[in-house]
């Protein structure tokens, strides 16, 4: 796989992993439907998140995350989380992610900017 790849496998996986309605893949989900107990789910989503995070630290790759709608699926797990290390993962990742126009209007559209004021302090 080329590193491009990355943030198209994470967000599969963040969306296979949400709820219907929160970001969630339109098709069925086989990694939402498997018997993963809490915990392990807690574990993956935050280890995906905090890796969207890092994504959003290049400048490069910002477009790209666009075009694949980051915004949607983190915004889902930050909200679905209830303070989780993957709901503060992905808020701060989403607060990366504003550095791009686009992005920060996508944000304004899905509620998304009040969850990143819970978590990153300005």
């Amino acid at each position: 796989r080329r590193s491009s790849d990355l943030p198209a496998l994470l967000l599969s996986v963040l969306r296979q992993m949400l709820p219907p309605g929160q970001g969630a893949a339109p098709a069925a989900a086989p990694l939402r439907e498997m018997a993963v107990t809490r915990p392990t789910r807690e574990a993956i989503l935050g280890n995906v998140t905090l890796s969207m995070g890092h994504l959003a630290r290049t400048a490069d790759l910002l477009p790209l995350l666009q075009g694949l709608d980051a915004v949607q699926p983190l915004v889902g797990v930050a909200y679905e989380g209830k303070g989780s290390a993957a709901s503060k993962n992905a808020a701060i990742a989403l607060a990366r992610m504003a550095k791009q126009p686009a992005m920060m209007e996508r944000m304004r559209e899905l509620h998304g900017i009040e969850i990143i004021y819970q978590y990153v302090r300005p």
